[in-house]
C-alpha cells in the first residue's frame, strides 16, 4: 500500500511538473518535425530551417505588426519600439535589438531638445499557419497538441509570409524653432525586401529623398517650426522589386518663439533649489544632491512671501506630473497625468469646483508647490568589484547616472526639502514675517516631509544651531504610506510576464521604472521577485515590516527594511521618526470599518486579445489567497501557443493586502488602457476588470502605533470614540480625518477640505458621522456638580476641564455631556465614587462598552464612556467585577499572551482594552477556549465579556514576558 501511494504521489508530481514545464514555439515545432521526419538528416535540416526563421509567435505580438498597413498605418516612438521588440523576439533575439537597446543607441540625443533620429524597421517575417480557435480548419498547416508539438501536415502551407515597414521619429516631443531630423545606418533595421527609394515629407509639405538606389544619401534634414503643433510625417517607399508603400508617423514639435498658449496661474514666480545636503543611496558609490523646482503662488501682488503653505509632490516616476499644465511638454501628456495644481481641485457643498490652492490664497496664504525633478546624465564614478580567488578587486568606471526625483530615495528628497525650508525661513526673516510654516504632504510627500521635519528636530537638539529650527506649526500627512503601500502582487507578476515572456515594452517599462523604482522598493509591502522560474515568486521581499514600526520581527525587501528602519529611527528620542515640535494631523482616504474591497483569490482582471479574429493572447490577475491557504495562481499570460502562470501564497498575519480598505488607485484599468491603446491593430475582450485596488491601506495612512494586528479589523470605535489627545495610543497624529467609504488616493473632498482649512487656520478640525465638520466648542471648567444635582451640557464639541481648571462630579451627582462632533476630557476632570457620568454624540453610537461609570473609585478618573462617538479619554480605570457569581474564568493570569477561558461558548463578544482605554483586540462568537493575544505588549489589560444571556463580565489581565 505504501509503495502504491509513493508511485501515485510521483505521478501527481510528475503531472504537475509537466503542466508547468516551460516550452517554446521552437520546442513545439522541433517536436513535430522529429515526429514527422523520415531521416536524421531531414530532422537536422528542418530544425536548422526553423531556427533561422523570423516567427512572430515567438513574441507576444503586442504591436499587431502584421495588420499595421491594413489598419492605422501610422506610427510613433512607442509603436516603433514595440514593433522592433516583437521582431527582435521573433528572431529568437538573434538579430536587431529590443526597445531598451534602441534607447541606448540614441541616449546621447535625449538632452538635445531640437534633434530627433528616425528609426526604420523594414522587415519580412512569418506566422504559423494554424487556427487556435478551430483545430479542424482545413487550411491548418499543422496538427497541434498543446504543450507537446506542432506537427506539419504534408501538402499544406506551414507558414504565412509577411513584410512590413514601420518608420518613426524616436522621440514623441521636440522643442525648437528649427528641428533636425537625423538618419543613422545603425537605426535602419532591414531584411527581406530592400528599400530602393525613400521620400519623406516631414510635415512642411515638401518631399525629400532620403534613400536613393538603395543607398542612404541624406543624414540630416532641418525643418523650421512656426508654431507648436502635432506634425505628421509621410513616407513614400519603393522596394527593390518595384512595389510601393506609403506609411506615416507623428511627432509633437514645440516652438520656442511661438509656444502653445496654455494659461497659467497669475501672480506666481518660479524657482529652482539645489540641496545643500547630499545623500548616498543604498546602491550608490557616492552622494548626490536632490533638486526641487517650486512655484510660489503669492497671496499679494507685491510677491512678498509672508505666510507659506508647502504642497509637496508625491510618487511620480519620470517626473510626468508637473506643477501646472503650462509646464507639460505636449498637451497629450496631461491626459493621464494631471498636474499637482489640478489634483488640488474638489467640489464644494454647492457643487461648485474649487481648488485648495486658490482657497488658501483667498485665506491670505502663499502657496509653494514643490516638484522633485529628474536630473539626467550626472557624472558618476561606478565601482565594480569582482572576486579574484580569495581576494576581491574593484575597478572604477567614469559614467553617468540619472536621478529620477519623482521616484528617488526619500532621504535625498527629504534633505533637499530641509534645505529649502531653511531657505524659506531665512526669506521670512528678511521679509519681517513671524509666521510659521504649514506643510502639506500628499502620498510620498507625506513621508518626505515627515523625515525632513523629524531630521531637523534631531539636528537642532544635537547642535543647538537655530538654523535647524523648522519653524513649522502644522504638518499634514495626506494618505501617506507610513507603514507601506500596496500594489497587488498579481499586477506586479503579470507585468513581469508581459515584459519578459511576451516582450511588451510598456509593461517592461512599468515594471522596471515604476515597480522597481527606488521609491517603490522602499514603500511596497509586497514586492515581486522571480524564484528560479516564472511559476513561483520569492517570499523574501514579501510582507514588509520592521521592529521599529512596532512588530516583533523584520521582513520584506532589503530596501523596504533599510528605509523604514531609518524612517522610524529618525528624529528626537522616542519620536518613532515623527516630528514632535508641531501639530501633526492626517487626512486618510481609506475607510476604517474593515469591509473588504474584494475577496481572497478573486479574479481581478481577465482579458483576451485577438488578431484578425484569432485569439492570440490572454492576460489575467488574481488576488492573493487568504493567509495560510497555500499557493494559488495570481497571474497568467498566454501567447498563441504558450501559457505561463505565477503562483504565490500569503503569509501575512495582517491579512490580505489586496483586499484591504484604503485609498485606491486604478492600476487594473491602467493595464486595460495600455493593452487596448492600439485599437486599430488589435481587439480585446474584457471579461473581468475590477479597475481599482487599495493602494495605501488605512492602517498605513494612520501609522498605527500597534500595527501587528489584523489590518482588516473594524477600527470605527477607536477612530470615533478615542481620538484627539496627546496620549492617543492608536496613532501618533494629534487629529485625523477619515472617510466613510474608500476614496481615490489623495482625493480632496468638500468634507476633508473643510476640516483641513479649520486646522490650517488654527482651529481643531472636527468630523461628524455624516461627514459634516463642526467648529463650535463649549469649554466646561471650574464647575462642581453637587450630590443630588445634574449637570447637562450640549454643544457641537465639548472640552471638559484642562488648562489648570477643574470639573468635579460629586458622589450622587450626575453629569450629562452631549455633542454633535467630539467630546474631549482633559486633566482636571474628577468623578467621585458613586457619581454618574454620560457622554453621547448625536448620530453615532460607539456601542455598549459597559464601563462601570456609576461606581468610580479612583481620583482623578477619566472614564471610558458609553454611547459616545468621539469621546476622548486620557486614562481609563475599570471596576473589577468581584461578584462570586462570575461565570468566566481566565487562566493563567498573569500570562505570556496566550490564555484560556471557562464557559467560552457562553461568550457573545470579547473586547480587550489597554490601560489607556484603547480597544486592542475584539472577537465575536468564540469557537475555542484558547485566546491568542501574544501580539500585545507587556502590561495590564481589561477584558470585557458580553455574554449570550445579555450580562457583562469584566476581568483584569496582566501580560508578562
Amino acid at each position: 500500500m505504501e509503495k502504491i501511494l509513493i508511485v501515485f504521489w510521483f505521478l501527481v508530481v510528475k503531472t504537475l511538473t509537466a503542466q508547468e514545464a516551460a516550452y517554446t514555439v521552437d520546442d513545439l515545432l522541433n517536436n513535430g518535425i522529429t515526429a514527422s521526419a523520415k531521416s536524421t538528416s531531414e530532422k537536422s535540416l528542418n530544425k536548422t530551417s526553423i531556427a533561422k526563421k523570423i516567427i512572430m509567435e515567438r513574441s507576444g505580438q503586442f504591436s499587431g505588426i502584421s495588420a499595421f498597413h491594413a489598419a492605422s498605418n501610422s506610427a510613433d516612438v512607442s509603436y516603433f519600439e514595440q514593433a522592433l521588440t516583437d521582431i527582435h523576439i521573433a528572431t529568437n533575439e538573434q538579430y536587431y535589438t529590443d526597445f531598451e537597446g534602441l534607447r541606448n543607441r540614441v541616449s546621447d540625443e535625449i538632452a538635445v531638445e531640437n534633434e530627433v533620429s528616425i528609426g526604420v524597421l523594414n522587415t519580412s517575417y512569418e506566422t504559423i499557419n494554424y487556427n487556435t480557435e478551430d483545430p479542424t480548419d482545413p487550411t491548418n498547416g499543422f496538427t497541434y497538441v498543446e504543450g507537446v508539438s506542432l506537427t506539419p501536415i504534408q501538402g499544406r502551407q506551414q507558414f504565412t509570409k509577411h513584410h512590413t515597414t514601420v518608420i518613426s521619429p524616436l522621440k514623441d516631443f521636440v522643442k525648437g524653432d528649427i528641428i533636425t531630423f537625423k538618419f543613422d545606418p545603425n537605426l535602419l533595421f532591414s531584411n527581406g525586401k530592400a528599400i530602393q527609394m525613400l521620400r519623406v515629407d516631414f510635415g512642411d509639405g515638401t518631399y525629400r529623398n532620403i534613400i536613393s538606389n538603395g543607398v542612404l544619401e541624406t543624414a540630416e534634414i532641418n525643418i523650421p517650426i512656426e508654431e507648436s503643433a502635432e506634425l505628421e510625417q509621410v513616407y513614400q517607399i519603393t522596394y527593390s522589386g518595384g512595389e510601393t508603400q506609403t506609411t506615416k508617423s507623428t511627432l509633437y514639435a514645440r516652438s520656442v518663439s511661438n509656444p502653445q498658449n496654455v494659461p497659467r496661474t497669475k501672480n506666481t514666480k518660479d524657482f529652482r533649489h539645489v540641496s545643500n545636503y547630499a545623500f548616498q543611496g543604498y546602491d550608490e558609490s557616492e552622494a548626490f544632491k536632490g533638486v526641487i523646482e517650486y512655484r510660489v503662488f503669492y497671496a499679494h501682488t507685491d510677491k512678498v512671501l509672508r505666510k507659506p503653505v508647502f504642497i509637496l509632490d508625491g510618487f511620480d516616476p519620470g517626473d510626468k506630473r508637473k506643477i501646472e499644465y503650462t509646464d507639460y511638454a505636449q498637451p497629450k501628456d496631461t491626459i493621464d497625468n494631471p498636474s499637482i495644481y489640478e489634483m488640488m481641485k474638489y467640489i464644494d457643498g454647492n457643487k461648485i469646483e474649487r481648488n485648495l490652492v486658490e482657497t488658501l490664497i483667498d485665506e491670505d496664504y502663499d502657496v509653494i508647490i514643490c516638484n522633485f525633478v529628474t536630473q539626467p546624465n550626472i557624472p558618476y564614478v561606478e565601482e565594480v568589484c569582482q572576486e579574484q580567488g580569495i581576494d576581491t578587486e574593484c575597478w572604477n568606471f567614469n559614467t553617468t547616472i540619472t536621478i529620477d526625483g519623482g521616484a528617488d530615495y526619500v532621504e535625498r528628497n527629504s534633505l533637499a526639502f530641509v534645505s529649502l525650508m531653511q531657505k524659506i525661513n531665512s526669506k521670512l526673516d528678511t521679509n519681517g514675517s513671524r509666521e510659521e510654516l504649514v506643510v502639506l504632504g500628499p502620498s510620498m510627500g507625506a513621508i518626505i516631509s515627515r523625515y525632513a521635519l523629524a531630521y531637523m528636530e534631531k539636528k537642532e537638539a544635537e547642535t543647538g544651531d537655530p538654523s535647524w529650527n523648522h519653524n513649522t506649526r502644522l504638518w499634514v500627512s495626506m494618505d501617506g504610506p507610513h507603514l507601506g503601500a500596496n500594489i497587488p502582487i498579481g499586477i506586479q507578476s503579470v507585468l513581469y510576464l508581459l515584459g519578459t515572456k511576451g516582450g511588451a515594452s510598456g509593461a517592461k517599462d512599468t515594471y522596471n521604472n515604476v515597480l522597481k523604482s527606488i521609491t517603490a522598493k522602499q514603500f511596497l509591502i509586497n514586492q515581486h521577485r522571480e524564484r528560479g522560474n516564472y511559476h513561483k515568486i520569492s517570499n523574501y521581499p514579501m510582507n514588509g515590516r520592521v521592529r521599529e514600526q512596532g512588530y516583533t520581527t523584520d521582513g520584506g525587501s532589503s530596501f523596504y527594511r533599510r528605509f523604514y528602519k531609518a524612517l522610524y529611527s529618525n528624529g528626537l528620542p522616542n519620536s518613532k521618526g515623527f516630528p514632535m515640535n508641531l501639530r501633526k494631523i492626517a487626512i486618510v482616504n481609506g475607510a476604517v470599518d474593515g469591509i473588504k474591497v474584494g475577496s481572497d483569490s478573486q479574479n481581478s482582471l481577465y482579458m483576451r486579445g485577438y488578431r484578425i479574429g484569432l485569439h492570440v493572447s490572454t492576460i489575467g490577475t488574481w488576488n492573493l489567497p487568504a493567509t495560510g491557504y497555500g499557493e494559488s495562481i495570481i497571474a497568467k499570460f498566454k501567447k498563441k501557443f504558450n501559457t505561463v502562470t505565477t503562483k504565490a501564497a500569503n503569509y501575512s498575519e495582517r491579512g490580505n493586502f489586496d483586499v484591504l480598505s484604503g485609498g485606491f488607485t486604478d492600476t487594473y484599468d491602467q493595464i486595460r488602457k495600455e493593452a487596448v491603446k492600439n485599437k486599430k491593430v488589435s481587439s480585446w475582450s474584457i471579461a473581468v476588470n475590477v479597475e481599482k485596488h487599495g493602494f495605501i491601506p488605512t492602517a498605513s495612512a494612520l501609522a498605527l502605533k500597534q500595527p501587528q494586528r489584523n489590518w482588516g479589523s473594524d477600527l470605527t470605535d477607536q477612530i470615533f470614540c478615542n481620538t484627539g489627545t496627546s496620549t492617543n495610543n492608536l496613532t501618533p497624529f494629534d487629529n485625523y480625518y477619515v472617510p466613510f467609504e474608500n476614496e481615490e488616493h489623495i482625493e480632496i473632498t468638500n468634507e476633508n477640505a473643510a476640516w483641513l482649512l479649520q486646522e490650517i487656520n488654527g482651529v481643531v478640525g472636527v468630523q461628524e458621522s455624516d461627514g459634516n465638520v463642526w467648529t463650535q466648542e463649549l469649554q466646561v471648567s471650574n464647575s462642581i456638580i453637587e450630590s443630588g444635582q445634574a449637570g447637562n451640557y450640549s454643544s457641537a464639541n465639548i472640552a471638559i476641564a484642562g488648562g489648570g481648571t477643574t470639573v468635579v462630579v460629586e458622589n450622587g451627582a450626575t453629569a450629562n455631556f452631549t455633542a454633535k462632533g467630539k467630546i474631549v476630557f482633559h486633566p482636571g476632570f474628577k468623578a467621585e465614587r458613586g457619581s454618574k457620568v454620560t457622554a453621547k454624540v448625536s448620530g453615532f453610537d460607539c456601542g455598549n462598552l459597559e464601563s462601570p461609570l456609576a461606581s468610580l473609585y479612583e481620583e482623578p478618573v477619566f472614564p471610558l464612556l458609553t454611547d459616545q462617538k468621539e469621546a476622548v479619554v486620557e486614562k481609563v480605570v475599570l471596576k473589577e467585577n468581584t461578584e462570586s457569581t462570575k461565570l468566566i474564568n481566565v487562566y493563567p493570569n498573569p500570562t505570556n499572551g496566550i490564555f484560556y477561558l471557562d464557559h467560552y461558548k457562553d461568550v457573545e463578544k470579547l473586547k480587550i482594552y489597554d490601560n489607556m482605554g484603547v480597544l486592542v483586540y475584539e472577537k465575536n462568537h468564540l469557537n475555542d477556549r484558547k485566546i491568542d493575544a501574544s501580539h500585545l505588549s507587556v502590561g495590564g489589560y481589561f477584558l470585557i465579556f458580553q455574554l449570550k444571556n445579555g450580562s457583562i463580565e469584566q476581568v483584569q489581565l496582566v501580560i508578562e514576558e
